[in-house]
């Protein structure tokens, strides 16, 4: 992980690299774009996991997966009512949740899909090297180069991406 450190000298940075992609070196003097540009460098070799809930339209989500194992590994969960080899492309970089959800929409069952799913990618996948794990449905379908958002998560590996969206009854909580 990289963390920017201010030096006392005004327009100076060091970065120290250290952490997650087991680079360790500390740049002293560099300008901040020079640090990003190590930066980028430093995990060039990282990449993003798509983890996949899948459930229906079964060429749809071997389409999705022959597109995105382009730039990274994938982990599907395949709904245990649906065929699982309707889903499956002989592709190394794909991985498949061995035990299988029954998801009902809006149920807890969606969170244990989930759940499974994220407990299979971080035993199969080597977490120094992911840059993100990112979550779809089988209905999503990347608008933009798969090769840019590649880029964007290796500039953006020590950021999240999680959207929020507070309950009513927990406004109640902090008011």
């Amino acid at each position: 992980r990289w963390v920017p450190i201010r030096c006392a000298r005004p327009g100076a940075c060091r970065t120290i690299a250290a952490g997650r992609c087991g680079f360790e070196r500390t740049l002293q003097g560099h300008s901040p774009g020079q640090a990003a540009a190590d930066h980028t460098y430093c995990h060039r070799d990282m990449s993003p996991v798509f983890l996949l809930l899948v459930h229906a339209d079964p060429q749809q989500a071997k389409r999705l997966l022959r597109r995105l194992v382009s730039v990274g590994r994938c982990i599907v969960h395949v709904d245990a009512k649906a065929e699982l080899s309707a889903f499956r492309i002989d592709d190394p970089r794909v991985s498949y949740v061995k035990d299988r959800v029954d998801v009902r929409w809006g149920a807890i069952s969606q969170v244990d899909a989930t759940l499974k799913l994220m407990r299979t990618a971080l035993a199969e996948c080597e977490v120094s090297q992911v840059s993100h794990f990112m979550l779809l449905s089988g209905n999503c379908y990347p608008l933009r180069p798969l090769e840019e958002f590649r880029t964007f998560s290796q500039l953006h590996v020590d950021t999240n991406f999680i959207k929020m969206i507070p309950l009513a009854s927990t406004r109640k909580l902090h008011e």
